[in-house]
């Protein structure tokens, strides 16, 4: 069992953990939460640990291409946010994903 969380500056712990623990839903496969952020960055991560860490591929900064080690996602609007994430692979070192981001307000 694992949980995965978001960690950044725009998250209430900074780049701190714990993190902000996402809910899995097995229905959908993916992770999600809804949450209040500022200015700042965020990733996703197992653990509260960087071995298992998703970002920007550094290539295209899409959404849709969530990579190991990626860059720090931008969040540039201080409101309450909607993440929901998908994991397309879940080996450590080699995890990728997708996800979307809804400001609510």
């Amino acid at each position: 069992a694992y949980m995965i969380g978001l960690v950044g500056s725009a998250t209430p712990n900074g780049w701190n953990t714990p993190d902000q623990k996402m809910n899995y839903d097995p229905k959908t496969g993916t992770w999600s939460i809804t949450i209040n952020l500022v200015v700042g960055e965020i990733k996703f991560r197992k653990n509260d640990g960087w071995a298992w860490n998703l970002g920007y591929n550094p290539k295209d900064h899409s959404l849709d291409d969530l990579v190991h080690n990626g860059d720090n996602i931008p969040i540039t609007s201080a409101g309450n946010y909607t993440i929901t994430l998908t994991i397309t692979n879940d080996v450590t070192g080699q995890e990728t994903g997708k996800c979307t981001i809804v400001k609510n307000n």
